[in-house]
């Protein structure tokens, strides 16, 4: 209840403080129509905004808060942050103790009902458009066989700066159509799916190309 209420709370503060300082764009509401957790929310990655973009973007009554999140373990080692960051429904990524530890958290709150935000490239990109998949979204997918709502953030290519601030830059939050990653690779769910599996790094690349599919598409 904590948890849901401090998203709400967010969902509120986000709406107007984006809002206030970036022209916001939503497009694909409709592919949210009868969407219910457990699934992945998956996007590319550009700010440490992102998630409330996300967030806020959402209908009020989305089935799909609380949003569980994966964030970078170098924001954990503040206490004050971490404490916020666990308010607002984020975990670590644990990324030191290799792909099968990192996902330990994802799969147990796919499996309890949630919605689990992941970013596929692993960490913000600036130095290009997009960064190279990791494997993880895949791997939870094909483990758990839980939908992916893909999400293209447009905007800020190149990193968040204080330009953008200062002139209410645009951004758009594009939803895509819910997909089954064993639909796409033909393949049964397998809770024992090995992180060196051929088919994790194509699943890997399949999610990451309808995210950069989307974001390509022309505005509605």
């Amino acid at each position: 209840m904590i948890l849901f209420l401090a998203q709400k709370i967010a969902w509120i503060k986000g709406k107007i403080f984006l809002n206030l300082f970036f022209r916001v764009r939503v497009e694909g509401r409709e592919y949210l129509i009868g969407l219910k957790p457990p699934c992945i929310v998956a996007s590319n990655h550009r700010t440490y905004l992102d998630h409330f973009f996300i967030l806020s973007a959402l209908p009020w009554q989305s089935p799909l808060v609380p949003i569980r999140v994966m964030a970078w373990d170098g924001l954990y080692r503040h206490t004050l942050l971490r404490w916020g960051l666990n308010l607002l429904g984020a975990f670590p990524a644990r990324k030191g103790g290799g792909v099968d530890i990192s996902l330990e958290k994802p799969t147990a709150l796919l499996k309890k009902g949630y919605a689990v935000g992941i970013y596929p490239e692993g960490k913000r990109v600036h130095d290009a458009l997009f960064g190279e998949p990791r494997r993880g979204a895949a791997l939870l997918a094909l483990r758990t066989g839980a939908l992916i709502l893909p999400v293209a953030l447009i905007g800020f290519e190149g990193g968040m700066k204080l330009r953008h601030w200062l002139t209410r830059a645009s951004v758009t939050i594009r939803f895509g159509k819910p997909f089954l990653l064993t639909e796409a690779m033909e393949r049964a769910t397998d809770p024992h799916c090995a992180d060196d599996d051929p088919l994790a790094w194509r699943g890997a690349s399949f999610i990451m190309e309808q995210i950069i599919s989307l974001y390509k598409k022309e505005s509605m």
